[in-house]
């Protein structure tokens, strides 16, 4: 009985040594610290393992990751909602009644598009057509005034080729300088006899819209008409033809004309120039007659009144010609004893003539410019008011709102309608002053809608605002994006990624792989399950990584967890 107790005793005193040496080992391992720190719990559970063991040495479990070049982007966020980036309300640019709407709400409308009719001022459109015909009337009396000084030039210029000759040829027998002067004639007869025949079916147009019947000026008129017809074109009773048949007459100084130039002879030249002046005459005297004639008819056009004059000038001015012509033939005739004066004095004289129908040519067509543009504007500015009834289509796209209905007034500035084009979307986002300076135009940006989560859109950025919102202390910034299917509805919630940098190939860590030591960035590198501690430079790339700069190298493994006060060359078992 003694021994049982005394074993009963040692047993319990055993016990009590077991149980104490377990809470010294427990609160041990509890409250274990390394540097002041607690231990983490694969660490105590290593711990353990190793002091029931009692061999080894104790290893970390830590979390790596290796090291390798990867590609990144830097962006901004923000939020905004897709407008349409073409939307206009339409106003009127006069007041006015609607007759007429040529859409639907909903409807496509091209730009330039009429898309409302106004009511129409009658007066106005009467003042239109009145100043469209006379803008056609005074182009056609300009033209024929050019053309009129155009024929002097052109005589003037044969004259003066003439005279140079004459005055070049000074030195050439006299016979051939008479024979020049007198082809010289015979040329400027030629054009003569055009411009008097051009003269004769003007007036004869003319005579048969307001000279045909009864009176004394439509009998003058007749009469003069049938002398200059008979001694230019050698046609009696000409009176009777209509001006299509008076070009194909073939006689009077005109046939002297064309056979002369068949068969050139001074004698025919001669008798040419003899008959040619009161054949002219005549027909100076037949404008002057119908231009008298005209002025008393008070239906007649300005322009015909014009045409008569500038017809009376040609015919002046060959008269004119043909007295130079004459004139040139006889100093060719005194050029044997008067030598080169007289061809001098021809040669200035048809200079100056040139020079006089030249200015007179720039003069004409001055003047038709001016009253053309004068023409022009009238029309122009009537027009404009007519096209103020219409109102068009400034852009292309859809009717969105219609605030106007048939029957109802319009209102000069008033919206009749809105019209947005959804083919292009713009999302306006505010940036603060931080961020700001990293956007500019043309940058990429990464959009996505609220309606389309697992969707990707691509826009850039076409607008950056200078100044910052008063209120907000923002600045405004305005993204583009195609939408050329219609996918994007206006009023979308989106959220932007602004790209504002983009790096290939770059080595990036965590940031939670990094800690510091008086201010210098290091990091736990693992070889040979080992600890290896490594200073490094960092660049942040956003709130989680790091671009590393320098001090590691592609493939090598970095602890990224677990990393909790470890010493150089600490044992370590990588658990990823």
């Amino acid at each position: 009985m003694k021994i049982i107790t005394k074993n009963k005793k040692y047993k319990k005193i055993f016990f009590g040594i077991a149980l104490i040496i377990s809470l010294v080992i427990g609160a041990s391992l509890l409250f274990a610290a390394r540097d002041g720190k607690f231990l983490s719990t694969d660490r105590l559970n290593t711990a353990s393992i190793n002091i029931n063991s009692g061999i080894g040495e104790e290893a970390i479990v830590v979390q790596t990751k290796k090291v390798s070049l990867e590609n990144f982007t830097q962006s901004i966020s923000a939020s905004g909602v897709t407008e349409p980036s073409n939307k206009i309300k339409v106003s009127p640019k006069t007041t006015g009644k609607v007759v007429d709407i040529y859409f639907k709400e909903g409807d496509w409308v091209k730009v330039g598009q009429i898309i409302i009719q106004l009511e129409r001022d009658q007066t106005l459109q009467t003042a239109y057509d009145n100043a469209l015909t006379n803008l056609i009337n005074t182009r056609a009396s300009v033209k024929q005034d050019i053309r009129a000084a155009e024929v002097a030039v052109e005589a003037a210029k044969v004259s003066l080729a003439n005279a140079k000759k004459s005055l070049e040829d000074t030195n050439i027998t006299s016979e051939q300088a008479i024979t020049d002067a007198y082809i010289n004639a015979l040329n400027t007869a030629r054009n003569a006899v055009l411009t008097g025949t051009n003269a004769i079916v003007m007036a004869t147009e003319l005579q048969y819209k307001y000279f045909t019947t009864g009176g004394l000026t439509a009998a003058r008129i007749a009469e003069k008409k049938s002398k200059a017809v008979e001694l230019l074109l050698g046609q009696p009773n000409a009176a009777q033809w209509t001006s299509q048949f008076i070009i194909s007459l073939d006689g009077g100084v005109k046939k002297e004309v064309e056979e002369a130039t068949e068969n050139f002879s001074q004698k025919k030249v001669d008798q040419i120039l003899v008959d040619i002046i009161p054949a002219l005459q005549a027909v100076r005297d037949l404008l002057v007659e119908v231009r008298g004639g005209l002025d008393g008819k008070h239906t007649s056009l300005l322009s015909e009144k014009n045409a008569v004059d500038s017809a009376r000038s040609a015919v002046e001015s060959s008269l004119s010609a043909l007295f130079n012509s004459k004139q040139s033939i006889i100093n060719a005739k005194l050029r044997k004893t008067t030598g080169n004066d007289a061809a001098q004095s021809a040669y200035k004289n048809a200079k100056k003539q040139l020079e006089a129908a030249e200015a007179n040519l720039i003069s004409v067509k001055k003047r038709a410019q001016l009253q053309i543009a004068a023409a022009q504007g009238q029309l122009d500015s009537i027009k404009a008011q007519l096209d103020n009834t219409l109102i068009k289509a400034p852009i292309s796209g859809i009717v969105s709102q219609k605030y106007i209905e048939v029957g109802e007034m319009a209102i000069a500035g008033n919206p009749v309608v809105e019209i947005v084009n959804p083919k292009s979307i713009e999302i306006k986002v505010s940036l603060t002053e931080f961020d700001i300076g990293k956007v500019f135009i043309g940058q990429e940006v990464e959009v996505v809608l609220a309606s389309y989560p697992n969707e990707k859109f691509i826009g850039k950025v076409y607008y950056v605002g200078p100044v910052a919102d008063p209120i907000s202390k923002k600045f405004p910034v305005k993204i583009q994006l195609e939408n050329f299917n219609g996918k994007i509805k206006a009023g979308m919630v989106a959220e932007v990624k602004i790209i504002t940098k983009k790096q290939k190939s770059v080595l990036i860590i965590p940031k939670s792989a990094v800690f510091k030591e008086k201010g210098i960035e290091k990091i736990y590198v693992v070889k040979n399950s080992r600890v290896k501690i490594r200073n490094v430079k960092t660049e942040a790339i956003d709130e989680n990584r790091l671009k590393v700069i320098e001090g590691l190298s592609e493939g090598e493994e970095i602890i990224i967890n677990g990393n909790y006060n470890l010493k150089e060359g600490d044992l370590v078992t990588i658990k990823n």
